[in-house]
Formats: structure tokens, C-alpha cells, sequence
């Protein structure tokens, strides 16, 4: 099991321990590894969560709503699944992607309104993704203090090197 996955259940199994949460809310679920979701499951059907640490075991019982949200169901265990109400969302407009995009740029990495618009309007219109994680990662890689120019070139980059956007 990777560190990072073997961490994320220790943090996880630690907080609900600890804090003992009414709710507990899971983002990217299909990222738990079979285990995990396991542990899951039998909290969410008999309210007991228990969990093996160095050939000792802790349980305790909890009354705790879990809510999560994925992007694919396709790694869930199929009994898993049947303890969620599935809905689906639609996705962004144009418009409401680039509002959200232009807000979290400017907020979160200081980037100017007019240069996080512009990078929003390409990552949807030249890059054909709706991902607000493409946005920062330009963002950053041009700074706060980039200009129209530079958005345009690292832009026309990603989609030259991008297969989805890249006709061959």
C-alpha cells in the first residue's frame, strides 16, 4: 500500500476515534482503497467502527452520517454504493466555470481577475476541460505577477502537448 494511501486511512480512522463526528464527509471516495471501504461499510451498516493497529484492535460504536462524493463509482464496492443516494450532477456552464475559476485565482493565488479570466475562458474553450485544478496549475505556473502574453504561450503549450486537445 502507497504512504500516502496507508496515511489518509490512519488520519481518517484517527479522526472518527477521536472526534467521534455526527457527520463525516469523504471527498474523491473511489480514491479508499478496498480495505478502507470495507471499514466503511461496516460502520455505515452497524454503526461499529474497528480497526487493527500493531496486533491490537480498537472499536467503538458511533452514530455518525457519512456523505462523499466521487467522480467515478467504478472502484466502489458494490454493497458500498447501496448505502449512498446516488446523484448526479450537471456539469459547469461555460460561464459558471470561468466565475468560479476567476474567484478562486484571484482569492487563493493573487492572480488578476483579467489574466484568471483568461486562463479560465482557455482551459474550458482550447484546453475542452472543465477542471478548476487545470486553472491553478497554470496560475502558478505563470505567477501573480504574469501577463496576457505569458498565460497565452504556457496555454498554447499545454495544448499542443495535451493528447485530447492535440489533432494529430
Amino acid at each position: 500500500m502507497p504512504l500516502e494511501a496507508a496515511l489518509q486511512n490512519q488520519v481518517y480512522c484517527d479522526y472518527l476515534f477521536e472526534y467521534r463526528p455526527r457527520y463525516f464527509i469523504i471527498d474523491e471516495l473511489e480514491k479508499m482503497n478496498k480495505k478502507d471501504q470495507t471499514s466503511l461499510l461496516n460502520l455505515m451498516e452497524s454503526g461499529i467502527l474497528s480497526e487493527l493497529k500493531h496486533n491490537q484492535k480498537r472499536m467503538t460504536q458511533l452514530k455518525t452520517w457519512v456523505f462523499a462524493s466521487c467522480n467515478s463509482a467504478d472502484k466502489l464496492l458494490p454493497p458500498l454504493l447501496t448505502r449512498f443516494k446516488d446523484i448526479h450532477l450537471k456539469p459547469y456552464t461555460e460561464q459558471e466555470f470561468v466565475n468560479i475559476a476567476v474567484e478562486i485565482l484571484d482569492r487563493e493565488e493573487g492572480i488578476d481577475r483579467d489574466v484568471a479570466t483568461m486562463i479560465a475562458d482557455a482551459v474550458f474553450n482550447r484546453l475542452k476541460s472543465a477542471n478548476i485544478r487545470e486553472c491553478i496549475r497554470i496560475a502558478r505556473l505563470v505567477g501573480s505577477d504574469s501577463n496576457l502574453a505569458q498565460v497565452d504561450r504556457i496555454i498554447e503549450i499545454f495544448a499542443k502537448y495535451d493528447p485530447v486537445t492535440h489533432d494529430s
